[in-house]
């Protein structure tokens, strides 16, 4: 089936449309029968807008659909992307008033989520390597960003430390000598004992309270 519409047409439509609305566009695509647009909202980074025309099952229409970098964190296991479509026909005017009306307010909510899912990633990595790099003594490489995770070899004492936050590490060593380990149990002994002493002390108010 031939596209209603010709494809420079249309393209020429998206890009009218995503000017009009703000959008920073990338030069369309429009070989053979079908045209692709990429747009981006100022200030979202983390998110843009795919602008198609002339593919299954959608001919002689233009899908307009949200995308992010953080997608599966987004959307919920097996629901769909956020996506309209318009008839191709249709004046460059009224395409965008369409997409202002269904597409527009609900996509930038999921931009704001993309934005906040994208800092606290930043945040934990900036984190991470903060204290992970102290541990080492020297930056990161890549993988070690990546896993949270560095490798150290002391003599016949080996392991790696993981990372989960600045407050809890994972700890995995071999070969350490006894007498080592009876100082690292010491030092761990002494958390228990202080977070024990606080229940007590805790319970013990509870129970003035309730005399």
């Amino acid at each position: 089936m031939n596209n209603e519409v010709p494809v420079k047409e249309v393209a020429a439509k998206m890009l009218a449309v995503c000017n009009s609305l703000g959008w920073k566009v990338d030069m369309p695509s429009d070989e053979f029968s079908h045209v692709y647009l990429k747009a981006q909202v100022e200030g979202f980074p983390s998110s843009y807008a795919s602008l198609t025309y002339g593919r299954y099952p959608c001919e002689g229409r233009i899908t307009v659909t949200a995308n992010s970098n953080h997608d599966s964190a987004i959307y919920r296991y097996g629901e769909k992307h956020l996506s309209i479509s318009v008839s191709a026909s249709r004046p460059a005017e009224a395409i965008l008033k369409e997409i202002q009306r269904r597409f527009v307010p609900t996509y930038l909510e999921i931009a704001r989520k993309a934005e906040e899912i994208h800092h606290r990633h930043e945040e934990y990595s900036r984190k991470l390597e903060s204290c992970m790099g102290d541990l080492k003594g020297e930056p990161l490489d890549e993988p070690e960003r990546t896993n949270g995770k560095v490798r150290f070899h002391l003599d016949d004492i080996w392991g790696a430390v993981q990372y989960a936050s600045d407050d809890q590490l994972a700890i995995d060593f071999h070969n350490v000598p006894a007498e080592k380990v009876g100082r690292i149990l010491a030092i761990l002994r002494e958390k228990v004992g202080s977070l024990k002493e606080e229940s007590l002390v805790s319970d013990s108010v509870r129970g003035n309270c309730h005399e």
